[in-house]
């Protein structure tokens, strides 16, 4: 059963809102160190990636690349998104919660 992207569900609306409708061009098959897969994707020349972090609803990848640093900053300095309040960074609950 698929949830639809609500205002409850933030994250996958604003996903929704910056690509529903439109061509989404994907490039990249590298994966990164936790085995996910790292693509590039693209709705009319915009980066949708870079978008999500700097709405706050994404992340920098951190050790990973530097790409995206200076978009997480600002959204984390304005309090935009995931930086609203008190947030767990995936990386920190992964390892906290390691079987």
């Amino acid at each position: 059963s698929q949830r639809e992207p609500t205002p409850e569900r933030p994250i996958a609306a604003n996903l929704l809102e910056l690509v529903k409708g439109r061509n989404v061009h994907c490039t990249g098959n590298s994966r990164d160190p936790g085995g996910r897969l790292v693509t590039l994707c693209q709705v009319d020349d915009r980066d949708v990636g870079r978008e999500m972090v700097r709405r706050g609803w994404a992340m920098a990848l951190g050790r990973e690349s530097t790409m995206y640093e200076l978009d997480e900053g600002q959204a984390h300095a304005a309090g935009l998104g995931i930086w609203q309040g008190r947030f767990e960074v995936p990386a920190e609950w992964r390892r906290t919660h390691a079987k």
